[in-house]
């Protein structure tokens, strides 16, 4: 199995590579062309699908439980991407998924990492702490709506998986799995970041860093399947 899965990672990270370069000069080459939000939404399906082929794969290995959070996670990404760009931009729908993704990931972390105990305690308690604290900003500066309310859990959980992917560096255990997983979440918290200043007015970045922040975020979660099974 380890060959099957090293090669669709080469053909994947191949793939993904080329796809990107191509983009980019495309963006500047032949702007009427680029249809951004076209190219994001096949992108994240095509990642979807490496997750699902990798748990086929690798359906009868020790790793069924986090090829299958995986997977879902990858799903659940291209579900909230089809309501950011063909659904009006439902932006509460979206981040739902993407609240369900991050705790598939932070479930595939745990059973990765092996948490147990006051670890996995500490764990979820600074991620409640960090939803308390944003919740009690956001009705301090009079903030409520359901999209603020629904920003105030996605971002901790974001956050705190780029912490623990960060710190689990240190453990040595896993090692590439924790690099990889945690500059798969910084791009996405970089991403982010962006689409928060846009849209209350601080900045005015395009959209294309946007995307150049958000595709290599996929690229390098997706690749967390390879990770995985060639243990």
């Amino acid at each position: 199995m380890k060959k099957v899965n090293k090669t669709i990672a080469k053909i994947y990270l191949g793939l993904a590579l080329v796809a990107f370069i191509a983009f980019f000069v495309l963006h500047f080459v032949h702007p009427s062309w680029y249809k951004e939000n076209v190219y994001d939404f096949i992108i994240v399906c095509v990642n979807a699908g490496v997750g699902l082929i990798i748990l086929f794969v690798n359906l009868l290995s020790k790793n069924l439980l986090k090829n299958i959070f995986l997977a879902l996670a990858l799903i659940g990404t291209c579900f909230a991407d089809y309501f950011l760009t063909y659904k009006g931009a439902n932006y509460e729908v979206a981040l739902i998924a993407f609240i369900v993704v991050q705790l598939l990931y932070y479930l595939l972390t745990i059973n990765m990492m092996k948490y147990l105990g006051i670890r996995l305690f500490i764990t979820i308690v600074l991620r409640l702490v960090l939803i308390g604290i944003m919740v009690g900003v956001m009705f301090l500066l009079n903030k409520y709506s359901l999209l603020n309310l629904l920003v105030c859990f996605y971002f901790p959980l974001l956050v705190m998986n780029f912490v623990d992917a960060a710190i689990n560096i240190f453990r040595i255990k896993n090692i590439w799995f924790s690099i990889v997983m945690a500059l798969g979440f910084l791009f996405f918290i970089g991403c982010d970041v962006q689409v928060g200043l846009m849209n209350i007015g601080v900045s005015s970045i395009t959209i294309f860093p946007i995307w150049i922040c958000y595709i290599p975020s996929q690229v390098l979660l997706t690749s967390l399947g390879f990770i995985i099974n060639n243990r």
